[in-house]
């Protein structure tokens, strides 16, 4: 495998509460109240087989709007590239938040809606608290004629970009790029997993991302260097969504993962430092195709949408077990349901939620 070392970067606590209209996602918040006060964003689309626009809808836990939705660039201005998804593909579409809290990103095609991507350079959107966007940044070759996946920055400075990027040089599943390069640097590659990436997340001070390809897990990538916390073997489906919390104050970082595995279900797992236990799995999520979370008193609660066509759904369900046993899911309550024609394809956590993204962490070196 590939990996780079490249320098260190200083991750500042999200913590403090963004000024302006709350929009962005959150890996592992802390959720003081309950789903109304969850601030949530989707990433939306119209199905269809061609390159196409995308829309950042807000609303809250409990399915009310939340503010304007922010409609991306569509054509070239200035600096900034258009910016468009596969409309027909549940793999594309995720959102991530920063971890200082103050955006949200996600990674796309720099080409006009019903125009070729093939060929076309991979772009990151970067969005701010205000509904301000920024596509400035595309990364030169990686992940031309495959899906890029998922995208994931510290301060809107520098990003992770994730996705197929097996078939045109320079080869490698994870790829970072600083805000308006043109081009990007290959971290992770060599294998079949680390060649072809899901989503991309920040959580405990490490970059983590998954694959489902042979050796299909749950990776991280700390100063350099990768590992695999969580195997999950050559059968089965691999991981396409995830989310990190830190729900038990004896164990240091995040503590709890949640693992949805495409095709079949939401899957727990502890943590007691060191090593990963799974746990057990939450029923009825198999068709689920997006995942985020808090942390609602001694339990989680989980947000996915579930469903890859038109009109599919968000839904939440609460696992009130501790952290480290079985999980025991309350009755999935629908938040949205998408309009005909048109799907979700990301959720994530906003920032205007009072509370930190999971955990606070010193320097690390990506």
């Amino acid at each position: 495998m590939l990996f780079q070392h490249t320098g260190r970067l200083a991750i500042a606590s999200a913590a403090a509460v963004v000024a302006g209209t709350a929009i962005v996602a959150a890996t592992g918040a802390r959720a003081t109240t309950g789903a109304a006060a969850d601030h949530l964003l989707l990433s939306r689309v119209t199905v269809t087989a061609e390159a196409t626009a995308v829309t950042l809808t807000r609303l809250t836990g409990a399915g009310t709007g939340d503010g304007t939705a922010i409609e991306l660039p569509v054509t070239v201005s200035g600096v900034d590239k258009p910016f468009t998804i596969e409309g027909d593909s549940a793999g594309v579409g995720a959102l991530a938040r920063s971890a200082d809290g103050r955006y949200v990103t996600l990674a796309g095609y720099a080409a006009e809606p019903g125009t070729a991507t093939t060929s076309v350079p991979r772009v990151v959107a970067r969005v701010d608290a205000a509904g301000a966007v920024d596509t400035s940044t595309t990364l030169g070759t990686s992940f031309m004629q495959e899906e890029v996946r998922g995208a994931v920055t510290a301060d809107g400075a520098r990003f992770w970009v994730t996705g197929h990027g097996a078939t045109a040089a320079p080869n490698g599943g994870l790829v970072q790029a600083t805000l308006g390069a043109s081009s990007g640097t290959v971290l992770a590659g060599g294998t079949g997993a680390l060649n072809d990436t899901r989503t991309v997340q920040l959580a405990g001070g490490s970059l983590w991302f998954g694959s489902e390809k042979e050796p299909a897990g749950l990776y991280e990538y700390t100063a350099g260097v990768v590992t695999q916390p969580v195997a999950l073997g050559s059968g089965g489906s691999g991981p396409i969504a995830f989310v990190l919390l830190d729900r038990d104050a004896a164990v240091a970082g995040v503590d709890t993962l949640y693992l949805l595995r495409e095709a079949d279900a939401v899957h727990k797992y502890s943590s007691d430092g060191t090593n990963w236990t799974e746990r057990g799995t939450i029923s009825g999520t198999s068709a689920w195709t997006g995942l985020t979370g808090v942390v609602d008193g001694t339990g989680a609660r989980l947000y996915g949408i579930d469903g890859a066509g038109a009109g599919n759904t968000l839904v939440q369900v609460t696992d009130s077990a501790e952290f480290s046993s079985p999980p025991s899911a309350s009755a999935r309550t629908t938040v949205a349901t998408a309009p005909g024609g048109v799907a979700f394809r990301g959720v994530a956590l906003a920032p205007g939620d009072p509370s930190p993204s999971s955990p606070a962490s010193a320097p690390v070196s990506y």
